[in-house]
């Protein structure tokens, strides 16, 4: 079964179940101020999409149960330059009270296709886990665009490879028209702010390094994580860091690696 919404206002998805075995199970595209509430999702084969949001205007999606073979959510938003040029980014999404599952890459993913842009997503009260990564952001050169304001709180993640995966590097297939550009080409990632996570069973904590030097990520912020993992958090080419609050344990290491990161917290501090 796959359903898709085309240019939908105030569309509401209410109370059902999808079980669909390949590509996108739902589909919303230049949808404005649409809910999704009480659905149950499944897929099972890459490339499985649970609930993709295209280049849409104010999503809520609510009291899901979403276990998918790729992206339970995916926030995208196109891929080259005619997305850029088009400038319909997906924006103002609310993802809260769900059970988000991935059986090969991450429970919610962000990109690669976001050259229209990203921003205003809030990610309250929710379980996760996912086969690569729990919450993904993924990009690479060509893309340009932008991701920007990506907060999160009150989150429990269960045995996922990392909690947070970041590369903007060489995700995704590219363009038939990349965004061209020493700078421009890549995508412009500023104020990711996660707080009150509670992490089980996790491999890495936050796998950011992965991160263009000629554009580094501007404003990454993490506050009260605790639980378990086996490595702690590694990035590189961040401005503006905030790190407090890492109350982890289980990991071989050190608590934080950097490489051309600027912040506070980047030391034994951030366990304060």
């Amino acid at each position: 079964m796959l359903i898709e919404l085309t240019g939908c206002t105030n569309a509401v998805l209410e109370n059902f179940t999808t079980q669909y075995q390949q590509l996108w199970s739902i589909h919303l595209l230049f949808c404005k101020d649409l809910t999704a509430r009480n659905l149950t999702i499944r897929t099972v084969n890459a490339n499985g999409d649970g609930l993709d949001v295209d280049s849409c205007d104010g999503v809520t999606i609510e009291r899901c149960d979403i276990n998918t073979g790729d992206d339970a959510i995916a926030l995208k938003s196109g891929r080259g330059l005619a997305a850029q040029q088009l400038a319909r980014p997906t924006q103002n999404v609310v993802i809260r009270d769900c059970r988000l599952q991935s059986s090969i890459y991450a429970a919610i993913g962000l990109g690669t296709e976001m050259s229209g842009g990203i921003r205003n997503v809030k990610i309250q009260n929710c379980v996760i886990s996912g086969r690569q990564n729990a919450i993904f952001i993924k990009s690479r050169d060509g893309r340009g665009g932008f991701m920007e304001n990506i907060s999160g709180e009150n989150i429990t993640v269960l045995k996922s490879p990392t909690f947070i995966g970041i590369d903007l590097e060489k995700k995704g297939i590219q363009a038939t028209d990349p965004v061209p550009g020493d700078v421009e080409k890549w995508p412009r990632v500023q104020n990711i702010s996660f707080k009150n996570v509670r992490v089980q069973e996790v491999a890495e904590l936050v796998a950011g390094k992965n991160i263009p030097a000629a554009r580094p990520l501007d404003g990454f912020t993490l506050t009260d994580i605790s639980g378990t993992c086996a490595r702690a958090i590694s990035l590189a080419n961040m401005t503006n860091v905030k790190l407090s609050g890492i109350h982890v344990t289980g990991f071989s290491g050190p608590l934080i690696t950097t490489e051309n990161v600027k912040g506070v917290g980047l030391d034994d501090s951030a366990a304060k």
